[in-house]
């Protein structure tokens, strides 16, 4: 199975499985050559640490071989002692991946995300 950036940046992914057809409400990810930086493009208008945009940045902590572990630009969430969450990102199969907060307990996690590939 690849490396979860080669996954991660090989195709679309959408929240909702039924939208995968056409990736219609897609989020992409780009990886950096020296594998330090991942930028994602949502395609829809979001609220990052009081700034509307539809793309951002993560700054990539370090990785395993089903998971990658980044702290995101203009992060405001804290964890309870103050300190800025960091994510980690997980593949569940080759075609579904979580995220999971760093101040969160295991199994807590966001629901998967779904491989999709764009129409056109």
């Amino acid at each position: 199975m690849p490396d979860p950036f080669t996954r991660l940046s090989a195709q679309g992914w959408v929240w909702n499985a039924a939208n995968a057809a056409g990736c219609i409400d897609g989020l992409f990810y780009s990886v950096s050559a020296d594998r330090k930086t991942i930028w994602f493009e949502t395609g829809a208008e979001m609220d990052l640490g009081g700034v509307k945009t539809d793309r951002g940045a993560y700054r990539v902590l370090g990785q395993g071989p089903q998971s990658i572990d980044m702290a995101m630009e203009q992060e405001w969430r804290r964890d309870d002692t103050g300190d800025l969450v960091w994510w980690r990102l997980i593949f569940v199969t080759a075609e579904t991946f979580v995220w999971v907060r760093s101040d969160w307990h295991f199994p807590q996690a966001t629901k998967p995300l779904t491989a999709c590939a764009p129409i056109g």
